[in-house]
């Protein structure tokens, strides 16, 4: 058999079982370094197990800096994420054309790096624009401290999208489509009104949870 063509058929079954699998394990947002630190189901975060919307446990593990841990030493905060594409399509030749292929790939440093320091940032390889960008940045540090006998949790955030910071998602930055074709048109709409504001500057916010219920936040 021809070599080249042994070498395609061999590709085109490695990128097909791929896009099987990466279909299979949907997009999440849940990463797995922080269901190792804290010892709990991704269920226990996020609404759904993987979806935007947090818990009211997760919204204060993402308040608190992504510090929470079981208490257990060793683990390492870097996860990581393969997408895959299939898109099937027809020609102006009535011709329908097929394209499978590795779209994305990430690591996530994600979780506890040091006392009171946590972080949640995601740097993407895209193979379809073959360029590598830092897709998310949230850089957090906070601390609890007592207010007129509350306990109130106190932080700031270094962050590279707004809203992305914001525990309650209130602008939908995580929203749906969660990911779409690299090689289709995308389907779906900017709730936020950011317009695609990620990877085009840079924020720090100062926020505060108070007694577990009052949270408030100023950023620039």
């Amino acid at each position: 058999m021809n070599t080249n063509r042994t070498r395609r058929l061999l590709q085109r079954a490695a990128t097909a079982l791929f896009t099987i699998v990466a279909g299979w394990a949907a997009p999440a947002h849940a990463v797995p370094s922080f269901a190792r630190q804290t010892g709990q189901d991704c269920a226990a975060c996020h609404v759904g197990a993987y979806g935007p919307q947090l818990t009211p446990y997760g919204m204060r593990f993402k308040i608190g800096g992504y510090t929470d841990s079981d208490g257990k030493g060793g683990k390492i905060p870097l996860s990581g994420m393969l997408a895959g594409d299939y898109t099937r399509y027809k020609n102006d030749d009535g011709n329908t054309t097929s394209k499978s292929t590795l779209s994305e790939a990430s690591i996530f440093l994600a979780g506890r790096l040091m006392d009171k320091v946590g972080s949640f940032t995601q740097v993407t390889y895209d193979n379809v624009e073959h360029s590598t960008a830092l897709d998310q940045l949230d850089l957090r540090y906070a601390d609890t401290v007592n207010v007129y006998g509350r306990d109130a949790v106190v932080g700031v955030s270094l962050n590279n999208n707004p809203s992305v910071q914001d525990p309650l998602n209130t602008l939908g930055t995580w929203s749906f489509p969660y990911y779409s074709s690299a090689r289709s048109n995308a389907i779906g709409a900017d709730f936020s009104g950011l317009g695609g504001s990620e990877q085009k500057g840079l924020g720090l916010s100062a926020y505060g949870f108070l007694d577990n219920r009052w949270y408030g936040e100023v950023g620039l």
